[in-house]
């Protein structure tokens, strides 16, 4: 990389606000992981902590959570300190009891931690297909939503009661009630007052024959079997709209959300390839980036093209960053213009930490988030590390 570790060293440091020395606002690092796949120690060094397919990341002021994903667990990085350590999972897979210590409970591929309203956090607790609240500070981790049986039930009902199929993200509103993207149902769901109902998606694709397991409808771009087409919608009310995820036990997570200070839903559509966005005030659903076809051409919004967009961000300026996961890069959507902002699309690779972020090269980046102080985090999942650049 033609830097000595002492000169990487204080570069990162400016990149990460460090008074040291002036930043270097387009430089792209490695904050986190060794770039080898494991389990690693705990309370290490950010650059000595080793991850497993880091699947997200969520900001918790100028700190960070990492959602180890192959691991089980969520990792913390103290960002003034530069320390990595455990904060939820034994790093064992299964569905852990109630009551324990969030750090000696069972997960099964963990996709998301949010924080709520009244100081907790809630797990998205993906292959368990169940929701989990985290106290931090009681030291505890407890059910929240959800049986645990994966299928889709309980809308109109108690969320507690609700089935979920691979519920990949949760977020709360300016509102304080909850949505949940439900991604093996192609749906998102809204609890409020512990009352579940779905808000987004009809569902179609993601019925299955109950002896096979097989969906009885398929969406074209969901498998090779797909015959439905699965992007309908836009214009209209959001639950007349058809979302499309990956089914099933062989898939990864995907159509992730994202919620605006006033309400506002924006959605990764992974696999039909575009960002949608539902109106808070009115309900309807529209397609604000993609043409719905597979590329990685940038320019404006709505010829712009992506290859299976997994997560979103939205920075404090109201830039939209998206992880592009297939083209390996991550776009940013701002003034209704996508351009890349890290990565070189089609191009997966490990380099170019040191350099401007559009010239190094990303592997599968699944996830992106974007802190309080503009720094952009992304979960550079093939890579099994965490990087950042300033934009």
């Amino acid at each position: 990389m033609g830097r000595s570790a002492g000169a990487t060293w204080v570069v990162m440091a400016a990149l990460l606000g460090s008074s040291a020395c002036a930043p270097e606002p387009t430089a792209l690092f490695t904050v986190m992981g060794t770039g080898v796949a494991g389990l690693g120690d705990d309370d290490v060094a950010a650059a000595q902590a080793q991850l497993y397919m880091p699947m997200d990341v969520i900001p918790d002021g100028t700190n960070a959570y990492v959602v180890d994903w192959n691991n089980n667990r969520i990792r913390r990085w103290d960002r003034d300190g530069d320390r990595v350590w455990t904060a939820v999972g034994s790093a064992r897979s299964g569905d852990g009891p109630d009551g324990v210590a969030p750090t000696e409970s069972n997960l099964n591929h963990c996709t998301d931690l949010a924080p709520s309203p009244d100081g907790r956090w809630l797990l998205a607790d993906w292959h368990n297909h169940r929701l989990r609240w985290v106290d931090f500070d009681a030291n505890t981790i407890e059910a929240a939503y959800g049986t645990g049986d994966p299928g889709f039930a309980g809308d109109g009902g108690p969320a507690v009661d609700a089935d979920f199929s691979y519920p990949v993200t949760v977020r709360f509103d300016s509102e304080g009630a909850l949505l949940v993207a439900d991604q093996g149902n192609n749906r998102v769901r809204r609890i409020d007052g512990g009352v579940i109902q779905t808000v987004v998606g009809t569902g179609r694709g993601t019925g299955f024959d109950p002896e096979t397991g097989e969906a009885l409808d398929r969406c074209v771009g969901a498998n090779a079997l797909g015959v439905l087409p699965c992007y309908e919608g836009d214009g209209g009310p959001a639950l007349q709209a058809t979302l499309n995820n990956t089914l099933g036990q062989s898939g990864v997570p995907m159509g992730r959300i994202e919620v605006d200070g006033d309400g506002g839903l924006w959605i990764a559509d992974t696999n039909n390839h575009v960002v949608r966005f539902v109106d808070p005030d009115t309900g309807i659903i529209d397609t604000v980036a993609g043409a719905g076809a597979i590329g990685g051409d940038d320019g404006d919004a709505q010829s712009a093209t992506f290859a299976s967009p997994h997560d979103l961000a939205l920075a404090p300026d109201g830039s939209l960053y998206i992880a592009d996961t297939d083209n390996h890069c991550i776009r940013v959507l701002r003034d209704g213009v996508v351009s890349t902002a890290a990565g070189v699309c089609g191009e997966p690779g490990y380099d170019g930490d040191g350099g401007p972020p559009g010239q190094g090269r990303l592997n599968s980046p699944y996830g992106v988030a974007v802190q309080d102080d503009g720094l952009v985090l992304i979960a550079d999942t093939f890579n099994h590390v965490l990087r950042a650049f300033r934009p």
